[in-house]
Parts: structure tokens; sequence; C-alpha cells
């Protein structure tokens, strides 16, 4: 796992790229974009026990989200909250899941049984 100050700047980095990408790109292209970013950025361990790590992340991730999936967005407004968690998580699953299914190269089957239990967390 990277320290603390290597996951700020990197989620920093990737925050005002992401900034740069969407005022110049299509929305449509931008919405693939978004998926792509997600994806990745859920495959990595960060240290959210870390304030610094989890504002940035978490900011980034709602932008990413709302992006990538605005129809999902829009459902949320007749959620409660607790049904909302499930949503999210449900999308945030199915995004990681779809990723590893799509790659040309298979997954380690390791990485496929973590992506089984994410659900139950």
């Amino acid at each position: 796992m990277l320290l603390v100050a290597t996951q700020v700047r990197a989620l920093a980095a990737i925050t005002q790229l992401w900034s740069v990408m969407k005022n110049i790109f299509a929305s449509l292209c931008i919405s693939a974009a978004a998926k792509i970013i997600l994806t990745d950025l859920l495959k990595h361990d960060f240290r959210l026990t870390d304030e610094g790590v989890r504002d940035r992340w978490i900011k980034l991730c709602t932008d990413l989200m709302v992006t990538a999936m605005p129809s999902c967005i829009q459902e949320f407004r007749t959620l409660t909250s607790s049904q909302t968690t499930e949503k999210i998580a449900r999308e945030l699953w199915s995004l990681v899941a779809h990723s590893l299914l799509s790659q040309s190269e298979m997954p380690c089957w390791l990485d496929n049984v973590r992506l089984l239990v994410v659900p139950l967390e």
C-alpha cells in the first residue's frame, strides 16, 4: 500500500486531470472515461481511515459516478439512506465486474474471489 502522502498526491493529480478532461471532451466520451477511471480507482487499496485520503477519494469517486452513471444517480432521489448505500455498492460492484469480464487477459482467480465477496462487506 502506498504511503498516505503519496495517495493524497495521486488522488489530487487524478482529480485535476479529470477536471481538465471534463472541460475538453464531449459528454459521451467522458462517461466512458469516468467508468474506466472509477473502475481502476476501486481496484486500489486506499487508506480510507486517513481523513485527507478519504475526502479526496469520496469527492473524486462521487464526481466520476455522477458522470459515469447519470441514470443511476437520478434514482437516488427516491431512495432511503440505507437503500442508497446498497444501490451505490451494487452499481460499483457491477461496474468492476463488467470491467473484469471485458478484459482481454483473465484476471487472477484471487481477484475474482475478492470481487465476489465485495457485496458482503
